[in-house]
């Protein structure tokens, strides 16, 4: 399963690299990619994830999440 999470405030590549840290914390995310360019996260995993946790990962590293696409 995949979400693309659409992300208020990066603007470089340590923005990325924040948002990506923090979201590797949360366990069974198989693959992450961040791009500031496109103001987005994309996340692959197994086992269903919370938005509620992705959130709060995302606001840990000092961003906002505007909105959160799940794709099967």
């Amino acid at each position: 399963m995949k979400k693309e999470i659409i992300i208020e405030g990066m603007m470089c590549s340590h923005c990325e690299k924040a948002v990506k840290e923090s979201l590797s914390k949360i366990n069974d995310i198989d693959e992450i990619n961040v791009s500031a360019d496109n103001d987005k996260a994309d996340i692959i995993f197994k086992e269903n994830i919370a938005n509620e946790e992705i959130k709060n990962a995302i606001k840990e590293a000092g961003y906002i999440v505007k909105k959160i696409n799940s794709y099967n």
